[in-house]
């Protein structure tokens, strides 16, 4: 009898070990994911000479134990929005050899309000950024910090 206490519990130990390590594995996938969609909106100002563009990011599914607002997050966000502005047709002939103003803002879903969480940053087109040179370019606020679930990028041509 006294053997068989021995053999469950060392049965118990190692499933608890087991299980233990599932959720670690489970832990360091999830720490990083997080999924957003994107709406790109762009308004052309009433002179038809400046085309704002609009980023929108809303997130649709963050992990309990992420941060959205984290440094890989903005950097997937800025990655997705130079993806798409030196890629896309309509951007390619429209921003060409100009200067673009990037401006990041966080949206309030309650009352809608617009609050920059960080500076605007100029830089031309024809540089083809890179993403990190982009965000370390970026001098962010104490705001940039909250776990808001929305964020604008606003491109501008100057």
């Amino acid at each position: 009898m006294f053997n068989n206490f021995i053999l469950d519990t060392w049965f118990i130990l190692i499933i608890f070990i087991i299980f233990i390590k599932i959720v670690i594995r489970c832990y360091s996938y999830i720490r990083y994911s997080y999924l957003f969609s994107v709406a790109v909106e762009r308004f052309i100002n009433i002179n038809g000479v400046t085309i704002i563009t609009y980023f929108n990011f809303k997130s649709l599914f963050v992990s309990t134990f992420v941060k959205w607002c984290g440094r890989k997050s903005y950097i997937q966000i800025i990655k997705t929005v130079l993806y798409v502005i030196y890629n896309d047709s309509t951007f390619i002939g429209n921003y060409t050899n100009k200067s673009l103003c990037l401006a990041i803002f966080e949206v309030n879903p309650v009352n809608n309000l617009y609050v920059a969480i960080a500076d605007p940053v100029i830089f031309n087109y024809n540089d083809q950024i890179s993403t990190n040179e982009l965000f370390n370019r970026i001098k962010w606020n104490d705001r940039a910090s909250n776990n808001n679930r929305n964020i604008t990028v606003i491109i501008r041509t100057i």
